[in-house]
């Protein structure tokens, strides 16, 4: 079954952000898990900043996606070097 929980504050942007579930699967800690996705720390807080942060160290330490390479661009950094 898939499960939407949107937040009660939209981002700066004004987009909803929220967290995506499958059979209880949180897909936004899974994929930051498999180093399919970035974790922007400074959106984040509580207990999901530090279960992130967690995903995202076993996906460096595992050299998984993204941390494969020697020098992986955040795509923030990116966007700021391509206007």
């Amino acid at each position: 079954m898939i499960k939407v929980v949107l937040e009660p504050k939209r981002d700066r942007y004004k987009r909803y952000v929220g967290r995506l579930y499958l059979n209880n699967l949180d897909i936004n800690k899974e994929m930051i898990r498999l180093g399919a996705a970035w974790h922007e720390k400074r959106y984040t807080r509580g207990k999901t900043y530090r279960s992130f942060l967690k995903s995202e160290y076993y996906a460096q330490k595992n050299r998984l996606g993204l941390w494969r390479y020697s020098e992986p661009m955040p795509p923030w950094v990116w966007r700021r070097l391509h206007k």
